[in-house]
């Protein structure tokens, strides 16, 4: 869940076209030692297998290996037309504080921005969509926030250490 949000959210942001069916993925099994959350490679493990217990759980962690990941203006923004955003329900909180100094920065040109439009051979016009689609995604995250309907509860982590995921309980603003 905390995977599929954030792509969801740097499609909206990227706005790319061709996601659905273009998730690239590694593969783990996770599993609890000692209450801490252990992982290892699928690539060379097997359950059972050396550090692998019997009942460890598979899980495909998503990837982002795409060199043509929007930020094209001529592209539908699909993720926006669908309102997904507004749809969110649950989100990690860490990603959530990140979204909002990252917009923060693009608001008031602040160094990332900077690096953006002078690094990645972007055209203003794209910087500018960024800037604009981050600004809306923060917006209406935010909006979702003070509403009460957004959850913060999206800790994999804390989730197999658990076997549930406590909400965090965050502000919605940040200065």
């Amino acid at each position: 869940m905390r995977d599929l949000s954030e792509i969801l959210l740097m499609d909206f942001i990227m706005t790319p076209q061709d996601r659905l069916g273009n998730i690239d993925f590694n593969a783990y099994y996770y599993w609890t030692n000692n209450g801490f959350v252990a992982r290892e490679t699928v690539k060379g493990s097997e359950l059972g297998d050396g550090e692998v217990p019997e009942d460890a759980v598979l899980i495909l962690r998503a990837e982002l290996n795409d060199n043509d990941t929007g930020g094209r203006y001529e592209y539908d923004n699909l993720t926006m037309l669908a309102g997904v955003l507004e749809q969110l329900r649950h989100f990690d909180p860490k990603t959530y504080r990140l979204l909002m100094k990252l917009n923060a920065d693009l608001q008031s040109e602040g160094p990332i921005h900077a690096w953006m439009s002078n690094s990645l051979g972007l055209r203003t016009s794209k910087v500018q969509q960024i800037v604009d689609n981050t600004a809306l995604a923060a917006g209406i995250l935010q909006s979702t926030c003070e509403t009460g309907a957004l959850r913060f509860d999206l800790d994999p982590k804390q989730f197999f250490a658990n076997g549930y995921a406590s909400e965090d309980v965050q502000p919605c603003t940040f200065n």
